[in-house]
C-alpha cells in the first residue's frame, strides 16, 4: 500500500468502493490482496482513488477481467430480456421483437422510444389524430385530440423528454405493427429495461395467470374498491378494470387506484387504464408516482394524503424484494412499521397494505417463500397471524424469467382469526393448516409442506421432552479462498492438505479429497479459526442442500465453503448420537416439512430436537454409527445397519407402526446412504 500525506484527487472509502462496483465490502478486500486494486493510506485510513475505481469498474463491464466480472454483483448487469411468460402467441413475439429492433437499431433513449409507441397507439385507437411530425404534436392544438385527458398527460409526458430521434426513426416506429397485447407497453418496457435495474429496484412484472386467478378468486362486487401499491405499468389494474366493468361498474376509474416510485411505469399505466375507459375523457386515474409505503402520514409525505386507512376491499401487489432503502427511509418506516424489525421492504409492504384494508377486505401478495420460514421474516408473520386470517397459500414455484427464487402467493383477510381458523395450502396437493399451531412454532414458520397427518406427527414428536444445540455447539464456515482456480490443486504438493467440499460429504462419512490447498488463512477471503477445523473431532454438513447430510470427521480435515462444521457441545448426546439422529430418515421428514429449504442453516439445525433418552438408548445408536462411520463398509451392509438405526431411532420417540411408513413414504428420495 502506499502512503500518501498530500492529495487533491477525489477519494473514495471501502464501503464507497463496494457500493459503486455493486460488490461487498469482503470482496473488495479480497480484491486488495490480489492486487486488482490498489489504495492510498491517508491519515491511517484505507482510501481508495476515484480514477482507479473508475478504470477496474470499466474493465468489469467490459469484460476485461473475465473472472471479476463473473463476481460483479447482478445488479450491474446490462442484459435485457423478453418476458416471453407473458405472450405465448408466436407472431406476437416477432412483432414485438422487430419493435425492440428498431429502437435498438436507431439507439433511441427508453422514454423516447416509449413515448413513440404511445402515440402509435393512441393514433390507432383513433384517440389522437394521425400528424406529419412530432412537432405539430407539441404545439399541442385542441383538433389533434379526441380526448380531453390523454391529451394532458401527453402534454405532461412530452415536457420530460428531450427529443433526440431522427425522422426516420420516427417514420419506421410509427408504421410499425403493434400487435393485440395487454399492457403492449409495459411489456416493452419490461424488455428494454435493464436486468440490473430491475434487481435493484427489487421489481419483476407479475405473469397474467397468476393476476387472473387472484380476480376470479376475490373480485365479485361491483362497487370494491382495488389497489396495487407497486402498480409498475398497471397490470393488475387493467384485470380489475375488466372484471369490475363486467360486473356492471360504470364508473370503474373511481374504483381502481395505483401507486409506484417509477415515473415512466406510472405514465404507462395511466394511459393504459384511460384506453380501457375511452368514453370518460374527463376522469383521471388513481394512479400516483410515489412511495406508497411512507405516504400515508403527513410528516413524511410531501403529497396530500392520498391513500386511506380501512378505505379498500382489496389489496393485492407483487411488491419489490430486496429493494435497496435509503436511511432517510429506514427512520420513517421504523416509526411508521416499529413492529418490523428485517428492514425488508415487502414486509413494509405487509404491513401497509393491511393497514389500508377494510375490515374483512382481502390482502393477496405475490411473495419469495423465504418469507414462509426464514428467521429475519418472523416479525411480519408473527404480525399477519396474530393480526388477520390467512385464507390460502399457494407454491408458485419460480413463476419470473430469470428469477431464480421459488415464489408463493398468499391470501390474507382483515379480521381476527377464529380459534380454529385453518390456512388452505395448494401445493401440487391442497391441504389444510392449523393458524394458531403456528403460533407455537419457535420463528413462527409456515410450513406448505405439513398436511394434517405431517402436523399430528411433528406436534406428537415436539410435544416430548428435548434440548436442543442452541447456544450448546461450535459453528465454523469453510474456508472462502477468494479464488478457488488460484488456491485449489486438483493434485497434492508439498505443504498442501485435503480439503472437502460439499459434494464430497455423504451421511456419516466423506468422499476422498478432490482437492489440495495449502492453508494459508492470511491470503484467503474467509477462514474460521484454525482450531475449529483441528478439532479432535467435528461434524461436517453440506450448506447447499434439500436433506441434512452429516458426517464425522477426526482427521482434522479442511472444508471449503461449501461445507460448513458443526461442533456440539451437549452434555448429555454425543457428536456420533447427534451424527445418528441428523442423518435419520426422522430428521430429514422434520427438516422438510419445518424448513423445505435447499440451504441448512444453523438455525434450522438449532432448532432440531435431541431427545432425553437413556444411556441405553444413546449407546445404541452410538453402535450402530461407529459401523457406519467405516469409510470401507460394503453399501448392502451400510444400507442394511442405517435401516436398523432408522426403525431404533423412530420406535424410541414412540411412532407407531403406521407412522413410521408415513415417514419413509415422505422422504424416500432423501432418506437412504
Amino acid at each position: 500500500m502506499l502512503q500518501v500525506e498530500n492529495h487533491k484527487t477525489e477519494l473514495m472509502d471501502i464501503n464507497e468502493v463496494a457500493e459503486f462496483l455493486a460488490i461487498s465490502s469482503a470482496t473488495v478486500r479480497n480484491w486488495i490482496r490480489h492486487n486488482y486494486i490498489a489504495p492510498a493510506i491517508i491519515e491511517g485510513k484505507m482510501r481508495f482513488v476515484f480514477q482507479d475505481v473508475h478504470s477496474l469498474k470499466e474493465n468489469l463491464l467490459n469484460g476485461n477481467i473475465n473472472r471479476l466480472r463473473k463476481r460483479a454483483n447482478k445488479n450491474r448487469s446490462s442484459s435485457t430480456f423478453l418476458p416471453t411468460e407473458y405472450l405465448t402467441d408466436s407472431e406476437k413475439l416477432n412483432d414485438i421483437e422487430k419493435i425492440l429492433e428498431i429502437i435498438h437499431s436507431y439507439n433511441v433513449e427508453v422514454e423516447e422510444g416509449l413515448f413513440f409507441l404511445a402515440l402509435k397507439i393512441l393514433i390507432d385507437e383513433e384517440m389522437i389524430k394521425p400528424m406529419q411530425s412530432i412537432d405539430i404534436l407539441l404545439k399541442f392544438d385542441d383538433s389533434l385530440f379526441n380526448h380531453r385527458q390523454i391529451k394532458k398527460e401527453i402534454q405532461i409526458w412530452a415536457k420530460r423528454i428531450k427529443f433526440k430521434s431522427n425522422k426516420d426513426f420516427q417514420k419506421e416506429i410509427m408504421s410499425a405493427h403493434i400487435p393485440c397485447v395487454r399492457d403492449f407497453l409495459g411489456v416493452i418496457y419490461q424488455s428494454l429495461s435493464k436486468e440490473g435495474n430491475k434487481a435493484e429496484a427489487g421489481s419483476y412484472y407479475t405473469p397474467s395467470n397468476i393476476v387472473e386467478e387472484i380476480f376470479k378468486e376475490y373480485l365479485h362486487d361491483q362497487d370494491a374498491r382495488v389497489l396495487d401499491p407497486c402498480c409498475g405499468t398497471g397490470q393488475f389494474l387493467l384485470f380489475a378494470v375488466n372484471v369490475l366493468s363486467q360486473l356492471g361498474n360504470k364508473n370503474v376509474l373511481e374504483n381502481v387506484w395505483g401507486c409506484d416510485i417509477d415515473e415512466l411505469a406510472v405514465r404507462i399505466a395511466r394511459l393504459n387504464l384511460l384506453l380501457k375507459c375511452k368514453d370518460k375523457d374527463d376522469v383521471a386515474p388513481h394512479i400516483y408516482c410515489l412511495n406508497s409505503i411512507t405516504e400515508g402520514g403527513d410528516i413524511f409525505s410531501s403529497h396530500q394524503k392520498i391513500l386511506k386507512e380501512n378505505f379498500f376491499d382489496l389489496v393485492i401487489t407483487n411488491p419489490p424484494w430486496g429493494a435497496k432503502i435509503t436511511k432517510t427511509e429506514i427512520s420513517q418506516l421504523n416509526v411508521l412499521f416499529p413492529f418490523i424489525k428485517s428492514g425488508e421492504v415487502f414486509s413494509y409492504f405487509l404491513g401497509k397494505g393491511m393497514g389500508l384494508l377494510k375490515k374483512e377486505g382481502i390482502l393477496s401478495y405475490i411473495l419469495p417463500e423465504s418469507f414462509l420460514n426464514v428467521r429475519m421474516h418472523s416479525d411480519i408473520r408473527g404480525y399477519i397471524l396474530r393480526n388477520s386470517a390467512i385464507k390460502k397459500i399457494f407454491f408458485l414455484d419460480r413463476a419470473f424469467k430469470n428469477v431464480f427464487t421459488p415464489v408463493i402467493r398468499i391470501d390474507i383477510q382483515k379480521t381476527q382469526p377464529p380459534e380454529e381458523h385453518k390456512i388452505e395450502v395448494h401445493n401440487g396437493k391442497v391441504f389444510k393448516v392449523d393458524q394458531t399451531e403456528i403460533l407455537k412454532n419457535d420463528n413462527l414458520e409456515i410450513s406448505i409442506e405439513s398436511d394434517n397427518e405431517d402436523a399430528h406427527l411433528l406436534k406428537k414428536i415436539f410435544l416430548q421432552k428435548y434440548t436442543t444445540l442452541a447456544n450448546n455447539a461450535e459453528w465454523a464456515l469453510g474456508i472462502v479462498t477468494g479464488n478457488n482456480d488460484k488456491f485449489l490443486l486438483s493434485e497434492r504438493k508439498e505443504g498442501h492438505e485435503d480439503i472437502i467440499k460439499g459434494k464430497n460429504v455423504m451421511k456419516f462419512v466423506y468422499q476422498p479429497a478432490e482437492c489440495f490447498i495449502k492453508f494459508e488463512p492470511n491470503q484467503f477471503q474467509q477462514t474460521a479459526p484454525e482450531q475449529k477445523y483441528r478439532s479432535k473431532e467435528k461434524l461436517i454438513y453440506r450448506f447447499i442442500s434439500k436433506q441434512l447430510v452429516f458426517a464425522y470427521d477426526d482427521k482434522q480435515v479442511l472444508t471449503l465453503n461449501s461445507a460448513n462444521i458443526l461442533i456440539p457441545q451437549s452434555a448429555n448426546h454425543s457428536k456420533k448420537v447427534i451424527l445418528g439422529l441428523f442423518n435419520s430418515s426422522l430428521y430429514q421428514f422434520i427438516f422438510q416439512k419445518k424448513f423445505n429449504s435447499i440451504k441448512v442453516l444453523r438455525n434450522h439445525i438449532e432448532s432440531l430436537p435431541l431427545p432425553n433418552w437413556s444411556e441405553v438408548a444413546y449407546k445404541t445408536i452410538t453402535s450402530f454409527v461407529d459401523r457406519l462411520i467405516i469409510p470401507s463398509l460394503d453399501h448392502n451392509d451400510r444400507t442394511r445397519i442405517f435401516t436398523e438405526l432408522d426403525k431404533y431411532i423412530m420406535s424410541q420417540w414412540g411412532l407407531t407402526e403406521n407412522e413410521i411408513r408415513h415417514v419413509q413414504r415422505n422422504v424416500s428420495e432423501t432418506g437412504s446412504v
